[in-house]
């Protein structure tokens, strides 16, 4: 009875041994290789404050096609906030229990 509990104890060591040797050698969830527009928009935001759409595409190095996409994020992302007719920086949002509106508000 003592060498059947001794040798299933071996067997489910061995068998978490392996397992955590297949999950240390893996990855979870891969590395984005290039950040998002968005963390790309909010770098370039943090360090040129008050950028318009045009001077950040051009920071971001895409062309003419992509000002729409750029124009868009700026525009439905909570994280940005339009400081003045054609400029744009970040932001922070004041939840509910702070400015009593149920979407938040951006504040610059």
């Amino acid at each position: 009875m003592i060498d059947r509990l001794t040798t299933a104890m071996a067997i489910a060591v061995q068998r978490d041994s392996t397992a955590a040797a297949a999950l240390a050698a893996s990855v979870l969830i891969p590395a984005d290789p290039t950040p998002r527009l968005e963390q790309r928009l909010a770098r370039l935001l943090a360090f040129n404050p008050g950028s318009t759409i045009t001077e950040l595409r051009h920071l971001l190095g895409v062309d003419a096609a992509e000002h729409q996409v750029v124009r868009a994020m700026l525009e439905s992302h909570p994280a940005f906030a339009r400081t003045e007719r054609y400029r744009w920086s970040l932001g922070t949002i004041r939840m509910t229990l702070l400015s009593g509106s149920p979407t938040g508000t951006v504040v610059a």
